[in-house]
């Protein structure tokens, strides 16, 4: 099997249909003559084992998952601000038990302030909140804190959304609990994990993501370079009459390991007198995170070559 690009096959075809027609079998013959003309362009198929492939799927279930509890969590905060501010002082983590139980055992600061001492006391210790300070602190809050309003029209229902968001906020964090224990048993099954898991800030949720990326066919990338186009660190120089513009294109799942976006190389259109500026910009963070990774593959894979320079892509 060989796999071919669908962008590359769409192009192909404009060059030689000027209608821009397009129909199933024209696109297969298309493909067939892609094969025959540039069988070295075409590398073929070597499907990964199957704990690899389990483990890119998963990850990115898991990052899936992840950021629907941050859409939960957004419209939970949300509505809070409009009449109950206070609790989101209190805790800093929106997406713990503890945070969707208090809110489910009083929902309002009416609620909360009526509540016995030794009741939330209680409460905090039985989510291990060991610290009587903090625990003072935040009753301490409660308890002296105004209301922000006492109009019905918004209380009800900005609590009412509360209420129906706080189910399927705790089965995301379940969700994500469950994916976390089949990601550690996949990565069990692969030998090049603890490469990964050694890296510095590499935890349990980066290390399965930066062994995913990587794979098991590591001759996709014979130097620095190759792995650096592929998440898009190391952008192409587009050059017209005028100006000067980076285009960053990307696997998308690679992107989000090392961003360059943050930068504001994707896309954007730079002066002739920033070039210089952006080829150290991007060649700072190149150093630092390509150095650990790139490294410690050549010492486990040797498909790196000691020569290999990191290129500034501009």
């Amino acid at each position: 099997m060989f796999p071919v690009q669908p962008s590359l096959l769409a192009k192909y075809r404009n060059a030689f249909t000027p209608s821009r027609a397009k129909d199933d079998p024209t696109d297969a013959e298309f493909a067939l003559e892609l094969l025959l003309r540039y069988p070295e362009r075409l590398p073929r198929l070597k499907p990964e084992s199957p704990a690899m492939r389990s483990l890119r799927q998963l990850v990115e279930t898991r990052r899936s998952v992840v950021d629907d509890r941050v859409r939960v969590t957004n419209r939970i905060t949300a509505s809070l601000k409009e009449y109950f501010p206070q609790v989101l002082g209190i805790f800093g983590e929106k997406d713990t038990g503890v945070f969707a139980e208090f809110l489910e055992r009083w929902p309002t600061i009416e609620a909360a302030k009526k509540a016995r001492r030794s009741a939330l006391e209680a409460f905090f210790r039985e989510h291990n909140v060991r610290y009587q300070a903090t625990i003072d602190r935040r009753i301490d809050a409660l308890k002296d804190e105004q209301p922000l309003t006492t109009d019905p029209a918004v209380i009800g229902p900005m609590k009412l959304l509360v209420e129906l968001l706080l189910p399927e906020l705790k089965v995301l964090s379940d969700a994500v609990e469950r994916l976390d224990r089949e990601i550690a048993h996949c990565c069990a099954q692969l030998a090049d994990y603890k490469l990964f898991s050694a890296l510095p800030g590499a935890g349990p949720a980066l290390a399965p993501r930066l062994l995913a990326a990587f794979g098991e066919r590591r001759e996709r990338f014979p130097n620095a370079a190759a792995l650096q186009q592929y998440v898009g660190e190391a952008p192409g120089l587009k050059q017209t009459n005028t100006g000067l513009a980076f285009r960053g294109d990307s696997a998308s799942f690679g992107c989000e390991l090392a961003d360059h976006r943050y930068l504001g190389f994707r896309g954007e259109r730079l002066e002739a007198d920033s070039v210089f500026r952006a080829r150290v910009s991007l060649s700072a963070m190149i150093s630092r995170t390509q150095r650990t990774v790139v490294s410690c593959c050549r010492c486990r894979t040797d498909e790196f070559s000691s020569a290999d320079k990191v290129p500034l892509g501009v």
